[in-house]
């Protein structure tokens, strides 16, 4: 009679030690924290106040906004910092060296009338101006007098690049993805 001498898997493979825990741990959290610097910088987190981009957001939405690698362009959606530090979110809607205009209540951007289909509200007239260089004109979707401060605004005025934070790439509730709807 022949015994055969079976020897489990389990009793083969070595158990981790502590020090392969600790190392694996160690991993672990430079991942987290790597990651947490990665996101740190590259995003901004913005929740919506207010309904000065309403219809295209409502008060409370969250943003999430490219801040590693933008260049804003007329139409898209741009986080900045207004006098006071505080983020605001706004549309692109004049690139340096264009005249902006509001003719009875229409955004006239050098010489042609703006097709928006994502505003609400009606604007005053503005007489022209043009973009400085190296700066934005920003205007909120709600163009409804008082309900926006924006560039039409002479005490905020035109955006430098230096201020403009992020882009808007997603947004939550409603969701949305991508810029300039």
């Amino acid at each position: 009679m022949k015994m055969s001498l079976v020897i489990s898997e389990s009793n083969t493979k070595e158990q981790p030690t502590i020090k392969t825990e600790v190392i694996s741990a160690l991993k672990f959290a430079v991942f987290l924290i790597l990651l947490f610097i990665f996101l740190r910088f590259s995003m901004s987190l913005a929740i919506i106040s207010g309904e000065s981009m309403a219809p295209t957001f409502e008060d409370g939405s969250l943003v999430i906004a490219n801040r590693l690698y933008f260049e804003p362009e007329a139409g898209n959606i741009v986080l900045f910092s207004d006098n006071n530090g505080f983020q605001v979110i706004k549309r692109v809607i004049g690139m340096q060296g264009d005249q902006i205009s509001i003719e009875n209540g229409i955004v006239i951007v050098n010489g042609v009338e703006l097709k928006e289909s994502y505003t609400q509200g009606i604007p005053n007239d503005m007489a022209a101006q043009v973009v400085p260089k190296g700066h934005y004109f920003l205007l909120g979707d709600n163009r409804t007098p008082g309900a926006s401060l924006d560039s039409r605004d002479a005490e905020l005025g035109t955006i430098p690049l230096n201020r403009i934070s992020g882009e808007m790439m997603l947004a939550l509730n409603p969701f949305r993805i991508g810029n300039g709807y």
